[in-house]
């Protein structure tokens, strides 16, 4: 019997090639968040989508290193994920997290790349809060030395978010965007080609 490929597993797992967003919108509603959390609202980007080496985010609690256990892993660029905007790859993602501090960094699908550096978005949230952290940026797709910048999209992101689910009351959302920091410099006159992208 043949062994079915990677790709081809996953082709089979997804169906008509789309996996479903574990943090949309509409999930989130039906449920109530536990005692003692806060809701979280943002949204990734990337120009295109990736078939191999797909970004992903993973949320992690403050403190904790990027080689453990992820909260969340939210796809930025992959190609599996039906994008939410026209003219980009991403989506709209909603989830609630314990009161506290938290970061995201990137994480590339593969099984023969380790990453060494990478940039660390850092969001703070109390009990009982929703929050937009805003939209986090991948400035290229499938490429493991890409640049990431934090926008705010909350007029866009909060229209999509009324749409996705009408019950969402986003007069209660406070803006308080993620901030980037950490990874690896872009190339300038000051680094070497060793330790810039």
């Amino acid at each position: 019997m043949r062994k079915l490929q990677p790709l081809a597993i996953l082709l089979i797992l997804s169906g008509c090639g789309t996996l479903k967003n574990p943090y949309a919108p509409d999930k989130i509603a039906q449920e109530t968040p536990p005692a003692g959390s806060a809701l979280i609202v943002f949204s990734t980007a990337a120009p295109v989508k990736c078939v191999a080496e797909a970004t992903y985010l993973k949320l992690l609690p403050e403190g904790a290193s990027e080689r453990d256990k992820e909260i969340a892993r939210a796809s930025v660029d992959a190609w599996a994920a039906k994008s939410d905007f026209a003219d980009h790859q991403g989506k709209l993602q909603v989830l609630a997290v314990p009161a506290g501090n938290y970061y995201f960094t990137p994480w590339v699908d593969s099984t023969v790349v380790r990453t060494v550096t990478q940039p660390k978005a850092t969001f703070s949230v109390a009990d009982g809060e929703t929050v937009y952290l805003g939209e986090y940026a991948m400035l290229e797709s499938c490429t493991l030395t890409a640049l990431y910048e934090v926008h705010d999209q909350m007029p866009r992101d909060m229209a999509l978010l009324k749409t996705k689910d009408a019950r969402f009351d986003i007069t209660k959302v406070t803006k308080r965007l993620m901030v980037l920091s950490g990874g690896v410099p872009p190339c300038d006159a000051t680094n070497s080609a060793l330790t810039c992208r």
